[in-house]
C-alpha cells in the first residue's frame, strides 16, 4: 500500500471483518503470532489493529511523488517507531524492487532471513502496474511476488517454520491485452483453461473501447489468473495452500474498484510428491463475495461458480478445510496437559 493510499469503508470491512477474524482465530486457538511482512502505508492501519499478535514487521514505502521524495519512509518509521513494536525494518523502495535486487534505493541491503508468517501485500494499483526503481519504472510486480515466494521455501528448509498466510490486494482494473496474456497462457493449468473456456462462453471479455482498461468487471478472470499464477509460484512439493473466497470491494472512489485473496499455506508433509491446493474445485465450487460499506460480506458469485451456501466468513471457512493441515495443540488442550 503506497503512500498515496487511503483508506475506506470497504477495505476497512474487509480488513476487519474478513482479514482479523481469522488471524485472531488463529492467535487464540493455536497460539499463532505473525512475522508481518507488508506494505502498511504511512499510517499502518493494519499493524496497529494486529499489533497484540505481531512479534516483527518488516515494511516497505516508496517515494512520495510531490515534495520530498523520503518523506514517505520517514513518516512510516515514526509512526512504526510510536507503535512500540518488538523490533520493525522498514526499508525504502518499492518492494519488489528491493527484493528482487536485494537493496533499497538509500542502499541498504536486503537479506531474506526467517519464515514470514504474514505477508499482506496490499498494492493500490493494478498487478500489471509499472514499478518505481532506481533505473526507473519497471513491470516487476509478478518478480515481486515470485521471488518472496522463492525466498520462503528456501528458508522453510532451514527453519522449519511450516505455515504462513498470504494476502494480496489490488485494483480491479487491468489492460484487456495483459489480463487475456494471464488467462491463455501456454502453460495454463487445464481447470483453469476450462473454466475461463466457460465463463468465456457467458459473458465476453471485453474492455473500455477508449483505454483498453478491463475495470470492476470480469472478477473471474482476474481470480483464474491469479489462482494459476500462484500455484506456479508456490514451488516445492512439501506445500499446501488453501485459497479462500476472493473479496471484491470498492477503494476510495467508485473509480477505485479492488479485489482481495487470501491463503493459508503450510509446508512440512515430506510424504507428499506434488503441491495440494484446496478446494479441488475453487475456481467453480466457490462463490466470490463483496465487502460492502456497512461491514457486511455478502455473496457476489461470478459467472460458473456455485451459488449455493455460499461462506461469507474467514473462520468458518478455514474451519471447513483445517482438517488437511497439520495444526498444533489449540491452546485450551495445551492448558491441560500435565
Amino acid at each position: 500500500m503506497g503512500s498515496a493510499f487511503a483508506d475506506s469503508a470497504g477495505k476497512r470491512t474487509v480488513r476487519e471483518n474478513w482479514d482479523t477474524p481469522l488471524l485472531r482465530y488463529l492467535h487464540e486457538t493455536y497460539g499463532f503470532r505473525y512475522r508481518y511482512f507488508g506494505l502498511p502505508g504511512e499510517d499502518c492501519h493494519d499493524v496497529r489493529l494486529w499489533r497484540d499478535m505481531i512479534d516483527e514487521v518488516i515494511a516497505f514505502e516508496v517515494p512520495a511523488k510531490k515534495g520530498v521524495p523520503t518523506s514517505t519512509i520517514v513518516k512510516l518509521r515514526s509512526t512504526l517507531e510510536g507503535l512500540n513494536l518488538p523490533t520493525y525494518n522498514a526499508y525504502y523502495g518499492a518492494f519488489e524492487s528491493v527484493v528482487t535486487s536485494r537493496l533499497a534505493f538509500d542502499g541498504t541491503p536486503y537479506k531474506p532471513s526467517g519464515i514470514i508468517t504474514l505477508y499482506n501485500l496490499d498494492f493500490c494499483n493494478r498487478l500489471d502496474s509499472k514499478i518505481p526503481t532506481p533505473r526507473g519504472e519497471e513491470l516487476l510486480r509478478f518478480a515481486g511476488i515470485r521471488q518472496i515466494l522463492l525466498d520462503q521455501a528456501e528458508q522453510n528448509a532451514e527453519h522449519q517454520r511450516p505455515w504462513f498466510i498470504l494476502m494480496i490486494t489490488v485494483r480491479h482494473q487491468m489492460s484487456l491485452t495483459g489480463l487475456s496474456g494471464i488467462v491463455h497462457r501456454p502453460d495454463v493449468g487445464a481447470d483453469v483453461a476450462s473454466y475461463v473456456a466457460s465463463c468465456l462462453a457467458h459473458v465476453p471479455l471485453n474492455a473500455d473501447p477508449a483505454t483498453g482498461q478491463v475495470k470492476g468487471q470480469h472478477a473471474w478472470a482476474f481470480k483464474a489468473g491469479l489462482f494459476d499464477l500462484l500455484r506456479g509460484y508456490l514451488k516445492g512439493p512439501h506445500i499446501e495452500a488453501l485459497f479462500f473466497p476472493l473479496v471484491k470491494y470498492i477503494g476510495k472512489t467508485e473509480s477505485s474498484p479492488m479485489l482481495h485473496w487470501l491463503l493459508f499455506c503450510q509446508f512440512g508433509r515430506t510424504q507428499q510428491h506434488s503441491p495440494a491446493f484446496h478446494p479441488a474445485g475453487f475456481l467453480t465450487d466457490v462463490c466470490s463475495l463483496r465487502a460492502d460499506d456497512q461491514h457486511n460480506l455478502v455473496a457476489d458469485c461470478e459467472p460458473c461458480e456455485n451459488t449455493t451456501e455460499p461462506c461469507t466468513g474467514s473462520v468458518a471457512w478455514f474451519k471447513q478445510h483445517s482438517s488437511r493441515f497439520v495444526l498444533p495443540p489449540t491452546q485450551a488442550a495445551a492448558a491441560h496437559t500435565p
